[in-house]
């Protein structure tokens, strides 16, 4: 018997390629005692009146429209309107197995939080494939992972999908995504969540498919991105968020080779050397960049990563460009 109303948040902007697949991934849960709450946040496309199509043909379809204010106001939005026992996010643009409903209120018994993954990536690898519930060390784990890369678990803490919370856990502590950032707010709201839920557990079973656009927001460069990862980094070191504050350098120097890799001095970028050395300059100048260059332990970072640190904490930017372009060759 079905008892437990759930409650499934859809934040939507301009995502009228793929929404259909989305909205029919959810009316066609096997479980079917469900909210569906789709908060159309300013799109510009024909978002909206899908979504009032679908409204129109399945009652449990609650649609909103709000003014823009990024995905975060719109899940805030969404948290605000449900009214389910557990809640599930899934953007716009993702989908959902059609028994994942089912699977994870069969699973999640007295616990607050399943943590799930999005991506087929090599989880079962990391942790095993026993679903399992999760000890404090093991949830720490998960947290550590979202910054280190080489950790046996994997970081799908970071991402919002895959995720099935108890309603309770998230109003009692009156969690909310924050709207101050434009770049790791999941890993945040996840991150607290953890730490504050009464009981967690792991659900091996991939059922949160997530759609992986290169025209999307975190697919774009510009200096705005820098500033938007700084303001994570920095949210991060000054609320203690991660126990072993190390470990937030290995994320900065991942990030800040990737930047020097793929934008900074790539030729296809068509960006001149002067150019990108101004760019590194300017990152170089933000406070949790500058940290990590001059703090991070090189034996926790890869080799590639280790030599990029040493380049330029000498500030040889001329080689730091060089060898830049030696690895995009050879890694790609």
């Amino acid at each position: 018997m079905e008892k437990d109303l759930i409650s499934v948040i859809v934040p939507i902007y301009n995502v009228e390629k793929y929404l259909r697949q989305c909205i029919d991934s959810i009316i066609n849960q096997t479980y079917r005692n469900l909210e569906i709450i789709l908060v159309d946040d300013g799109s510009t496309d024909n978002s909206s009146k899908i979504c009032e199509e679908y409204k129109n043909k399945d009652n449990r379809i609650k649609f909103f429209h709000k003014k823009n204010g990024g995905v975060s106001s719109a899940r805030n939005y969404g948290i605000e309107k449900m009214s389910g026992e557990y809640v599930l996010f899934l953007d716009g643009d993702d989908t959902i197995n059609v028994d994942a409903v089912e699977k994870l209120i069969e699973f999640i018994g007295a616990n607050e939080l399943v943590i799930g993954n999005v991506r087929s990536s090599d989880i079962k690898k990391r942790l095993g494939s026993e679903s399992k519930e999760l000890t404090n060390e093991e949830i720490e784990a998960f947290i550590n992972a979202i910054f280190h890369v080489q950790s046996n678990y994997n970081d799908c803490l970071r991402y919002c999908g895959g995720k099935f919370f108890k309603s309770d856990l998230i109003s009692r502590n009156s969690l909310r995504y924050d709207l101050n950032l434009r770049i790791g707010e999941d890993a945040v709201f996840n991150i607290q969540a953890a730490r504050l839920a009464k009981g967690v557990c792991y659900y091996s079973e991939m059922f949160y498919n997530y759609n992986e656009r290169t025209d999307s927001v975190s697919h774009k460069f510009s200096q705005q991105y820098i500033d938007n990862y700084n303001s994570f980094f920095e949210y991060v070191d000054d609320n203690d968020l991660l126990y072993k504050n190390y470990l937030l350098y290995c994320l900065i120097i991942m990030q800040l080779t990737s930047l020097c890799r793929d934008f900074f001095f790539n030729k296809e970028c068509f960006i001149e050397y002067k150019d990108g050395k101004k760019l590194l300059d300017a990152t170089l100048h933000k406070r949790m960049f500058l940290k990590a260059v001059k703090n991070v332990k090189l034996s926790l970072v890869s080799k590639k990563e280790s030599i990029l640190v040493l380049l330029l904490r000498l500030k040889m930017y001329k080689l730091v460009q060089l060898y830049c372009l030696l690895i995009k060759r050879i890694y790609g």
